[in-house]
């Protein structure tokens, strides 16, 4: 297991996940969003790794672009998550967050499927996948009476 519990920091830093950011993932300290322009996965972070930077709008319903490759991610039709053409249906996603971190909820197959990755909890891996799995996006961790997953796996801390 990469964590066994990350509870989230309460900071100054602004709730907008706006422009240009590294994305952490909170269950998984020091893991975060990564693509290679077609694949998006879990990687360990490295603060000069370009291919962890993404841009995201000011607030609602957005796209999620990969800053050096600028394909989007996109929610897959087998609830994985990968990236492709900006505009292309599944690519929208709502963020929802507050003090640092962020939620991304996808507008793919229903509402309230939040970005998270999978398998972290066997640990062992460089690389990680990323999925759509259902979530409700007014609390900052996904379903709080399982006990199968990583606790705040599906918020994103962003730098």
């Amino acid at each position: 297991m990469i964590a066994a519990f990350a509870g989230l920091l309460v900071s100054a830093a602004p709730a907008s996940a706006a422009g240009d950011a590294r994305y952490e993932n909170v269950g998984n300290p020091g893991w975060c969003l990564d693509g290679d322009g077609g694949s998006a996965y879990l990687h360990q972070c490295n603060a000069g790794n370009v291919f962890q930077v993404w841009t995201v709008g000011n607030s609602g319903w957005m796209e999620v672009r990969h800053k050096n490759s600028g394909t989007c991610l996109k929610a897959l039709s087998n609830n994985l998550v990968g990236l492709s053409n900006c505009g292309e249906w599944g690519t929208s996603w709502y963020a929802a967050g507050r003090n640092g971190w962020v939620k991304f909820v996808s507008d793919a197959w229903g509402s309230g499927k939040c970005l998270r990755p999978y398998g972290t909890e066997q640990g062992g891996q460089t690389t990680y996948g990323l999925g759509v799995f259902v979530c409700n996006p007014d609390r900052p961790n996904d379903d709080p009476y399982a006990t199968d997953i990583v606790p705040n796996i599906v918020a994103w801390r962003f730098h």
